[in-house]
C-alpha cells in the first residue's frame, strides 16, 4: 500500500500539497469548502488562529471523486466526438 492508502489521521494544509499533491491556493480551498466541494477543515483549538487540519480519508475520497469527474468528462467528450 502507498502512503496515500495506508495512513489514517489528519493532514495540515502543507500536507495537502506535500503528501497529496493538491496545489490549490488557500483561497481556492476556502471557496470550495464554502461550496462543500472540498472536505471540511477541523481546528486544533478554539483560538481563531488555531492550526487547521483535514481528515486524510476525506481528502483521499475527494481526490477519487475529482478523478471520477474528470474521467466522466473525458468519456462524454469521446462519445460526442464519436457521434460526429
Amino acid at each position: 500500500m502507498s502512503i496515500l492508502e495506508s495512513e489514517e489521521g489528519f493532514v495540515d494544509r502543507r500536507g495537502l500539497r506535500e503528501i497529496f499533491g493538491i496545489t490549490l491556493s488557500r483561497t481556492e480551498i476556502d471557496r470550495r469548502e464554502e461550496r462543500e466541494e472540498f472536505p471540511p477543515r477541523h481546528k486544533a483549538g478554539k483560538h481563531p488562529n488555531s492550526r487547521v487540519f483535514y481528515i486524510r480519508s476525506e481528502v483521499r475520497a475527494w481526490i477519487k471523486s475529482e478523478i471520477a469527474k474528470r474521467d466522466e468528462q473525458i468519456r462524454r467528450k469521446q462519445s460526442e466526438d464519436d457521434e460526429d
